[in-house]
């Protein structure tokens, strides 16, 4: 992908389907370079209010495992996606047979954000050719391990650089600024994969500070509430953040 990367989150089925795919054509209009798509899960543990409101809703509304997989075969063809999903569902159907699934459903690799790098590694042999699987680096990620990050982050991963302590929908701060630039500088001495950026980018200021320490930005609390309040304050959104990170603010 030419120049910064701006990944969008959406919840599988959430406000409702028709909504959900219309939501991710207007990604794609807007210059979104990757879907990820959240399957809606019963403990989101790395999630905030918000996603995991979005998700409890998906659920009473009857998504799960099998429609979310059926429903994301309707997403715009030309938008690469990846599953954001807790190990539980795929545990239980077996990692080769559940990341086959995934991959015929028409998803490019999968996120699994409970899932720490040492162990996603024993489960890249159950993949199928070109699907990958994305490993996080925290601000707390020690830098001897990162070298095991850098290690499962194959064939075309990205990882998943979380800006912040804590869980999704939190606030950026100067000094987590510093914080990240120092973790991304730690991650490129041990690898050539793309850094993404995700958790408290809210504003195109923030995403534009970010994409200039990181290779792009992973927008999904506020692009949740931006759908909450209908389709064109969240299109406004992205294209505030596409236009934000394409300018690449001069370094500070």
């Amino acid at each position: 992908m030419p120049g910064k990367s701006l990944v969008v989150y959406l919840t599988a089925g959430w406000p409702d389907r028709a909504t959900f795919l219309k939501a991710a054509k207007v990604a794609a209009e807007e210059g979104a370079d990757l879907l990820e798509v959240g399957l809606p899960f019963s403990d989101p543990i790395a999630d905030g209010p918000t996603i995991q409101k979005t998700s409890s809703a998906a659920i009473r509304a009857g998504m799960n495992y099998d429609r979310a997989l059926d429903l994301s075969q309707r997403l715009p063809p030309g938008l690469p996606r990846a599953l954001m999903t807790y190990a539980n569902p795929l545990f239980v159907r077996g990692w080769a047979g559940a990341f086959g699934e995934i991959r015929r459903a028409g998803f490019a690799g999968c996120i699994l954000p409970d899932v720490p790098a040492e162990e996603l590694v024993t489960y890249l042999p159950f993949r199928p050719r070109g699907f990958y699987l994305v490993p996080f680096v925290a601000p707390t990620t020690a830098d001897d391990r990162l070298a095991r990050v850098a290690d499962a982050a194959r064939d075309g991963a990205f990882i998943y650089m979380v800006s912040l302590r804590g869980i999704t929908g939190a606030r950026l701060s100067a000094a987590a600024e510093r914080e990240i630039a120092g973790r991304v500088r730690a991650i490129r001495r041990v690898s050539h994969a793309p850094v993404y950026v995700g958790f408290g980018v809210r504003s195109g200021a923030w995403a534009a500070r970010l994409a200039r320490l990181s290779d792009g930005v992973i927008v999904g609390t506020a692009a949740l509430e931006a759908l909450r309040r209908g389709l064109g304050p969240f299109g406004r959104l992205l294209r505030e953040l596409r236009r934000s990170i394409d300018i690449r603010p001069p370094a500070i």
